[in-house]
C-alpha cells in the first residue's frame, strides 16, 4: 500500500494471549506528527491508513476490531472482539469497547465504561463513568449515560439532551425505549434488601419494572410483590412506590 500513515515497531506487548505492536506514524495527519508512537493495535488490520483515525498513548486495539473513517482511542482504552470505532467517534480513558459492539457519529465512551454485544452507539451519545452497554441496546441522539447504569437486552435510549440524565445505579432492559428523561425512574433503597427499582417504558407502551432478580411488568410487580410480602413496613413500602410509580408515570 502506497502511502500509508504508520507502520509498526518492534516494541511488543502481550494482551489476551496476542502481541499487540506499538504503532508509528510515517507522515502528518489531523493532530499527529511524523514520527509519533502511538498505541498498540495486533495488526494493520485494525487501524486504517485513511483518514485521521489514530491509536494514542498506550491504548489497544487488537483481534478483528476496526477504528477507521477518523475514530480515535486514547490513553489506555481497549478495543477489541469484532467491534467497530468509525465515524469521527472516540474511546478514551479506561473504557472497553467489544464484542460487535459499534460506535458511529462522534459517539463517545469515556472513564470505565463498557459497551458490549451488539450494542450501538451513535449520534453524539456519551457513555461513561461505569456504564455497561450490552445486548442489542442502542443509545443515540445526545443521550448521556453514566454512574452505574446497566443497559442491554433490545433498549433503546435516546433522549436529546447534552447533560447526563441517567447517572445513578439503574438496570434496564428488555424493550425499554427512554425518549424522554421521564421515561425513567429509578428508586433505592427499597425492600428487605435495600434493592435498586428502576422503572421504564418499553417498546409496547407500558411500564416495566426491574427490582433485584425480577424482571416485568407494572401490573406483574404488583400483583407478585403484594401477595408475597407479608412484612407490614415492606408492604407499605412497595404499596406506597406502586403508587409513585402510577403518578410519575401518568397512569390512572
Amino acid at each position: 500500500m502506497k502511502n500509508k500513515k504508520y507502520e509498526l515497531t518492534d516494541e511488543s506487548i502481550k494482551r489476551s494471549g496476542v502481541t499487540l505492536y506499538r504503532i508509528r506514524a510515517l507522515r502528518d495527519f489531523g493532530n499527529v506528527k511524523k514520527g509519533a508512537l502511538g498505541g498498540f493495535v495486533q495488526s494493520e488490520a485494525n487501524l486504517s491508513h485513511y483518514g485521521d483515525s489514530w491509536v494514542y498513548s498506550d491504548a489497544k486495539v487488537f483481534d478483528h476490531a476496526r477504528v477507521i473513517d477518523n475514530g480515535k482511542v486514547f490513553y489506555k482504552a481497549e478495543v477489541y472482539g469484532n467491534a467497530i470505532v468509525i465515524k469521527d467517534s472516540r474511546v478514551d480513558h479506561k473504557a472497553r469497547v467489544c464484542g460487535q459492539a459499534i460506535l458511529t457519529d462522534f459517539a463517545r465512551v469515556d472513564e470505565d465504561a463498557t459497551v458490549c454485544g451488539q450494542a450501538i452507539i451513535k449520534d453524539y451519545a456519551n457513555v461513561r463513568g461505569d456504564a455497561w452497554i450490552g445486548g442489542n441496546a442502542i443509545v443515540s441522539k445526545h443521550s448521556c449515560v453514566s454512574g452505574n447504569a446497566y443497559v442491554s437486552h433490545s433498549a433503546e435510549i435516546a433522549v436529546a439532551t447534552p447533560e447526563s440524565f441517567l447517572k445513578t445505579t439503574a438496570f434496564i432492559h428488555d424493550d425499554a425505549f427512554i425518549s424522554v428523561p421521564n421515561d425513567v425512574l429509578v428508586i433505592s433503597p427499597i425492600g428487605q434488601y435495600n434493592d435498586i427499582l428502576t422503572a421504564y417504558r418499553s417498546k409496547r407502551g407500558g411500564i416495566a419494572v426491574n427490582i433485584g432478580r425480577y424482571d416485568g411488568t407494572l401490573d406483574e410487580f404488583t400483583s407478585k410483590f403484594l401477595a408475597e410480602n407479608t412484612n407490614t413496613l415492606y408492604l407499605e413500602q412497595y404499596k406506597v412506590t406502586i403508587a409513585f410509580i402510577k403518578q410519575f408515570f401518568r397512569i390512572n
